[in-house]
């Protein structure tokens, strides 16, 4: 039975991580015997030969400098030659203390304890040499020189040159042993590389091979499907894997769309019918909007005013003066006017339920900033007695997304709403801000506030609220407000306390999201 692709694939992958993790530990450690010849060769063997170097000099020196104070003829060259010997004595001991503080095999330990033993037995000849010397016994001084002290001095020399042999083939040893390790440490490091790059073709070739193209065959059968050709082969069903897994649901997927397209006609015949019914639907349910609409009792408050005003004028049998013509015309038109503003906010609301509807949702760029400086400017003009303030609280964005007619409706509503709800010198107070990527929109009034058992119902259509008789309305209004947040991906919210004011909060995106 095959593996799945996650078996296969950690399994390759941890085979491989640990021939990489070998043979990069064993680099490693390899290198680190470079690293400790190398400290070997630097701190052991080459400060030993430079000391030996150094002693070889400094005793032939000394030998060198005795001959010369033997032959010396004034005092002032013995003092000469003796302040040298001394110097040449500090040099050699100073040598020997810098040789002991490194740590040395035990063969050259004992050639090193041989050659000092037999340079203090020298060092005895020739202070006897130096004390002669001084007191003037020159022959005596010179046969002991070229006689006992010569041998002692041949012996330590011999001595001292077997130590220097020692110590070089010890350094050329360490140095051939750190070339042997460096070499191998390299082979190593390339064994390694060529294993990961090696490792990695292997990956990629398995990848490809056994996921990427039989991917891509599952994606382009899957393309023919989605283009209506039902009429292919599905490969890797044969596998026990995650790919074979996903040719069996693409053969699924294929039975399915031969489905689909078996039952297509039938689809769209009762597609048909179903349209048939639904524009059947339509039609009432537009009879009854405008039903509703037309016998709205808000028809009869300006037709009653302008009937009223009508008859007064034909009963009165004086004259009529300008001023109450004017008068008399005024309540007309504001009764026109008011009559026009219901009809439009009717109109306007059974509009957006209509599918071929003249003001459809168009989102377009929208400066908030300059429609709510709009909308307030009109308010403002229709109703001089009322106080409209906009705060604008930055950041306000520059421009949002949304249809910009049926955003001034909604907040027309509510302006509107605030001054016919409030006291007879209304104060209005609008304020925007940004929050969350989120334009809000707050419009708060001192009027008679709402009755709390209205507030589940506020936006319902035709609602009204229960302390609002004899104040025009159709009950439309608010409605309308909460379509047009809907249909901005946003709501609205209200908050009132009845006898003190209301706060209405509607909340749009900066951005609408695309279905």
């Amino acid at each position: 039975m095959q593996k799945s692709l996650k078996t296969q694939v950690t399994t390759l992958s941890i085979i491989i991580f640990l021939l990489l993790l070998g043979l990069g530990s064993l680099s490693i450690v390899k290198l680190n015997d470079v690293n400790q010849v190398s400290s070997d060769i630097r701190d052991h063997w080459l400060q030993s030969t430079r000391i030996l170097g150094d002693l070889n000099n400094f005793t032939s020196d000394y030998r060198a400098t005795e001959a010369s104070l033997i032959l010396a003829e004034s005092p002032d060259l013995l003092m000469h030659y003796e302040k040298e010997i001394r110097d040449l004595n500090s040099l050699i001991a100073s040598s020997e203390n810098s040789y002991e503080q490194i740590h040395h095999k035990d063969s050259e330990l004992e050639t090193y304890k041989q050659f000092r033993g037999e340079w203090e037995s020298y060092l005895t000849l020739s202070n006897e040499v130096l004390s002669r010397s001084r007191m003037g016994n020159k022959d005596q001084a010179s046969k002991i020189h070229m006689a006992q002290s010569r041998i002692a001095f041949a012996t330590a020399s011999n001595t001292l040159s077997k130590l220097t042999a020692q110590t070089v083939k010890g350094a050329s040893d360490a140095s051939a042993r750190s070339l042997t390790t460096y070499a191998e440490s390299q082979n190593l490091i390339i064994l390694a590389l060529l294993l990961t790059v090696i490792s990695t073709a292997i990956m990629l070739a398995y990848t490809s091979k056994f996921v990427a193209v039989p991917l891509l065959e599952l994606a382009n059968a899957m393309r023919s499907l989605a283009a209506n050709n039902t009429n292919i082969n599905i490969p890797g069903i044969d596998r026990h894997d995650e790919i074979g897994n996903m040719a069996q649901a693409v053969v699924v997927f294929q039975k399915n769309a031969i489905t689909l397209n078996q039952n297509q006609l039938k689809l769209i015949q009762q597609a048909s019918t179903l349209e048939e019914k639904l524009q059947s639907e339509q039609r009432m349910t537009e009879l009854q909007r405008n039903f509703i609409s037309m016998v709205s009792h808000e028809f009869r408050t300006p037709l009653t005013i302008i009937d009223g005003q009508a008859q007064r004028l034909i009963k009165m049998k004086e004259p009529i003066s300008s001023i109450d013509i004017i008068d008399r015309s005024e309540k007309i038109r504001g009764a026109v006017l008011r009559l026009t503003k219901v009809m439009d906010r009717i109109q306007t609301s059974s509009n957006l339920y209509k599918e071929q509807s003249k003001l459809p949702f168009q989102s377009i760029e929208i400066d908030p900033i300059k429609l709510l400086k709009d909308v307030c400017h009109i308010h403002q003009e229709l109703t001089p007695s009322a106080k409209v303030s906009l705060n604008i609280t930055p950041p306000i964005p520059t421009a949002i997304f949304g249809d910009h007619d049926l955003l001034f409706l909604a907040i027309s509503n509510l302006i509107s709403n605030a001054i016919k709800y409030s006291t007879t010198l209304p104060t209005i107070t609008i304020d925007a801000l940004y929050e969350n990527e989120m334009l809000i929109i707050k419009v708060r009034d001192q009027g008679i506030g709402i009755p709390q058992k209205d507030m589940n119902l506020l936006f319902e259509r035709y609602h009204r609220g229960s302390n609002v008789a004899g104040i025009e309305g159709t009950g439309i209004g608010l409605h309308l407000v909460k379509m047009v947040a809907s249909l901005h991906q946003g709501d609205v919210s209200a908050s009132s306390t009845e006898g003190q004011g209301s706060e209405f909060i509607i909340r749009v995106p900066h951005e609408l999201k695309s279905n």
